[in-house]
């Protein structure tokens, strides 16, 4: 059945917007120069009748031509399904031109709008076309192909209920007492509360009309129907309650209030810091929280990338993969969420339903556009939904060469330009190919140019642009070395390379390594295992790196030194640590470093104050990155030191020999 519908329609913005700027000018699509998508007629039949048992089968094949939005884009389509009062859900998300749907598919999406599973009712399908983001997902757009076409469903249940019911009677008194099956199978998940005084009993339905099924233990401990012995738990409190009919078996365990997001914005780390007002990007550590206890969290976190949710502090207990968009996943295997498939990056709000494997995002605040420092070239393309993205930027290599560099993850087969921003949104001047550059990695530049540069194959490319002579060239990527390490006759180890001082690695994207060492007067160089093979010495310039150089660094600094190296940037600095005193047991408690002064004769760190009793640590930089505690006999060791009376102290530090005093005036 086909029927016309309005022949545009914008749903994220009354044009179609591609870039905003600060001041809210708008680069807009002109809605008469777009052609939208003919949505080809997928002959359905005029009524069909789901069953769970037919999930894997066909339903419809559909079908529709590519949407031109008047300038280079990335496009994808989204199929979706409506109801007669037009509340629509995404049925199927793709880049094809094409997309074959199976009956479990269909109905999983009519549970979107809450379709009757009791009743046969109406149903209408269109199509509408977004630019794609880099992972694939619809951002701007929402151009609606003018044909739709309805059909007539009555779906299966998507999902099944067990409803815990307390003894002796057994009966439903409370509708909202059940666990869940998300899937309509036979794995049933909730939380709920549970009074060790009581018996329980799961039954399949609320009818009291003897229709359901009614399940407790065996001898053996496994649920099964009609089993004999009740389930009981020993303690009062909330449970989270998993239970497989398939194999019998039952878990219990109390409910944990809080749920982790660990991800590439915290390192996959479960790690937990207080976040700072007013700074969204300081909720990187953050819990969501269940404040009934019931598996319903709510709470805000911000996300860059990849994450998962975790109920528990490490990877032990259950982690929630995507299983498509707002769903959840609790197979080990199963894949990352991504934030490019929903807002990008962010300060997102968060309702994540673990009864139901399902959340929700209340709210969001994306991250401010970061300017690079100095002049700078986009690179904008398929690999970031043509959108430009501080990520993906090349540098200027020296202030007025014109030549730009810099390395960018790209997609294979796609397309890019090179794009001057003065803003991070609007493109003061672009450039292209004048010709087709298909499975070449370098060619030549004009402003404004016909063809998009094309990328031959999916990997990091280090990128530059010599806009004298308007070329560019995609190249080998730089790889920063994962391990570092000192060696030479400044450091304590002499040349001896097997014995060489491995380094810290601080940033292992660009490879930059530090260390706080004692040298003498003396030369070193830089090793990436503790062999010769390879190595790093003196550049052109001081202070400057080169590959396997014949010439050996300087120390120019003796004593404790701080080294911190780039390997990147190919430089290298040596200065004197700052060092100071924290702890309950300082003025600034912990809160807040007292600095200590360097003793150049002694090579110490010296400093007269007045002390509380409590306790103290070292620490370098205001950082807990190089940090020291003592044993209370003057040796250097990682626990707190004591300071038992308060008082006037010389407090000294010598990292040399791993000693400190703390001397009472």
């Amino acid at each position: 059945m086909k029927s016309k519908l309005f022949r545009y329609s914008f749903f994220m913005l009354m044009s179609l917007v591609f870039f905003a700027c600060k001041d809210e000018e708008y680069v807009t699509f002109d809605p008469d120069k777009a052609t939208p998508a003919v949505f080809n007629d997928p002959s359905l039949e005029s009524t069909y009748t789901f069953e769970k048992a037919n999930g894997e089968n066909e339903f419809a094949e559909f079908s529709w031509s590519e949407v031109d939005f008047g300038m280079p884009t990335s496009n994808v389509y989204v199929l979706e399904v409506g109801d007669e009062l037009n509340n629509f859900t995404p049925v199927v998300t793709t880049k094809d031109l094409k997309a074959t749907v199976k009956i479990s598919e269909m109905n999983k999406a009519l549970e979107g709008i809450e379709a009757d599973t009791l009743s046969y009712n109406t149903y209408q399908f269109r199509l509408v076309s977004y630019i794609a983001n880099s992972g694939d997902q619809p951002t701007t757009g929402g151009l609606v192909s003018e044909d739709q076409f309805n059909t007539v469903i009555k779906p299966y249940p998507s999902h099944f209920k067990l409803f815990v019911v307390e003894g002796p009677n057994y009966t439903v008194e409370d509708k909202e007492r059940y666990i869940i099956s998300a899937d309509a199978g036979t794995k049933y998940i909730g939380t709920l509360d549970m009074e060790a005084e009581k018996t329980y009993r799961l039954k399949s339905n609320d009818f009291e009309d003897g229709t359901a099924r009614v399940y407790a233990l065996d001898s053996q401990g496994k649920v099964v129907e009609g089993g004999a012995t009740d389930i009981t738990v020993d303690e009062t409190g909330k449970y989270k309650i998993e239970v497989d009919l398939a194999d019998g078996s039952i878990e219990m365990t109390k409910a944990q209030p809080l749920l982790w997001v660990p991800g590439s914005h915290n390192g996959w780390s479960h790690d937990l810091e207080d976040p700072v007002e007013g700074d969204p990007s300081s909720y990187n550590r953050v819990n969501l929280v269940s404040e009934n206890n019931d598996g319903i969290y709510t709470g805000k976190v911000w996300l860059t990338g990849e994450f998962k949710f975790s109920d528990a502090p490490n990877w032990d207990g259950t982690n929630y993969g995507d299983a498509g968009a707002y769903k959840l996943t609790t197979d080990p295997e199963g894949s990352n969420h991504n934030v490019d498939a929903y807002n990008g990056a962010g300060l997102y709000e968060f309702l994540v339903n673990v009864n139901t494997l399902s959340f929700e995002i209340l709210s969001f605040e994306a991250a401010e556009v970061v300017l690079p420092e100095g002049n700078a070239l986009w690179v904008s393309g398929d690999h970031n939904a043509w959108m430009l993205n501080i990520r993906d930027v090349l540098l200027e290599t020296e202030e007025g060469s014109n030549i730009f560099e810099g390395n960018v993850s790209l997609r294979g087969n796609g397309g890019l330009e090179f794009v001057v921003s003065p803003d991070g949104f609007t493109h003061e001047t672009t450039y292209r190919s004048p010709v087709i550059t298909e499975g070449m990695s370098e060619g030549d530049l004009v402003v404004d140019g016909t063809y998009t540069v094309r990328v031959p194959e999916s990997q990091v490319y280090k990128i530059t642009v010599d806009l004298n002579e308007m070329t560019y060239v995609l190249g080998d990527p730089y790889i920063a070395p994962p391990t570092m390490h000192l060696v030479g006759n400044a450091t304590t180890i002499d040349w001896t390379e097997t014995e060489a001082l491995a380094m810290n690695n601080r940033n292992p994207e660009v490879g930059i390594f530090d260390l706080i060492t004692e040298f003498k007067d003396g030369e070193f160089k830089f090793i990436q295992e503790q062999t010769w093979e390879t190595s790093w010495g003196l550049g052109d310039e001081s202070n400057t790196l080169a590959f396997n150089s014949q010439t050996n660094c300087p120390a120019d600094i003796t004593g404790t030194v701080f080294v911190n190296a780039n390997f990147q940037d190919l430089t290298y600095e040596l200065t004197r640590p700052s060092v100071g005193v924290i702890g309950d047991a300082t003025p600034g408690a912990w809160d807040a470093d007292t600095d200590m002064a360097y003793d150049a004769a002694s090579n110490t760190w010296k400093l007269t104050l007045d002390l509380s009793a409590g306790e103290l640590k070292f620490r370098a930089f205001d950082d807990w990155a190089y940090n020291w505690g003592g044993d209370g006999s003057g040796n250097l060791s990682g626990d707190n030191i004591a300071v038992p009376t308060a008082g006037t102290y010389e407090v000294t530090l010598d990292l040399a020999n791993e000693a400190y005093s703390l001397e009472m005036k």
